[in-house]
């Protein structure tokens, strides 16, 4: 485990400055992982936001005996968002497939860095919202064409009009 680096300009953060960057990145720590290292385990609720600084993971979905990758998460990607919101309990697992670096901030440190960064705080519940978004869209382009369906649609339809509530409520919150 590594404590020390900045957050580079990377995904929806690029638009930060170095100052807010770094202001940001004083709030959580980094840690290094091995592929095969489960980060987050389905189900249980962690209550963590993540950034992918290098390296690569893949989320995934567990039921029973089936292992149903969602994708894959590379540099400058957010992960564990929707527990951040929601926290119930990850949706699926989050497991490195190469050597990866993350940077990670609890629900604590990341609602503290908004009431203290307002700006800053709206863009990065915007950024949130935007990666939600495409999540949302992605799993829902895999459903339609039958790639892969969670094990009821009912589930699955239940989970993105959640989401979907999440990114609403973010976006009304940055526009006040």
């Amino acid at each position: 485990m590594s404590e020390t680096g900045s957050l580079p300009a990377s995904g929806f953060i690029a638009n930060l400055s170095q100052q807010d960057r770094d202001a940001l990145c004083s709030q959580g720590s980094f840690q290094d992982v091995q592929p095969g290292t489960e980060v987050i385990e389905q189900g249980q609720s962690h209550g963590k936001l993540f950034f992918n600084v290098s390296g690569r993971l893949k989320a995934v979905f567990r039921d029973g005996n089936r292992e149903i990758e969602l994708g894959r998460i590379g540099k400058g990607e957010w992960f564990g968002e929707v527990d951040i919101f929601d926290p119930s309990g990850a949706i699926c697992s989050v497991v490195a497939v190469e050597p990866t670096r993350y940077w990670v901030i609890s629900r604590e440190q990341l609602d503290r860095f908004i009431q203290n960064h307002l700006l800053t705080g709206n863009l990065l519940l915007v950024g949130f919202a935007s990666t939600l978004g495409k999540r949302i869209r992605e799993v829902m382009l895999r459903y339609a064409t039958n790639a892969t369906r969670p094990t009821s649609p009912i589930v699955f339809i239940s989970g993105a009009i959640a989401v979907f509530c999440v990114i609403v409520m973010l976006w009304t919150l940055a526009r006040h």
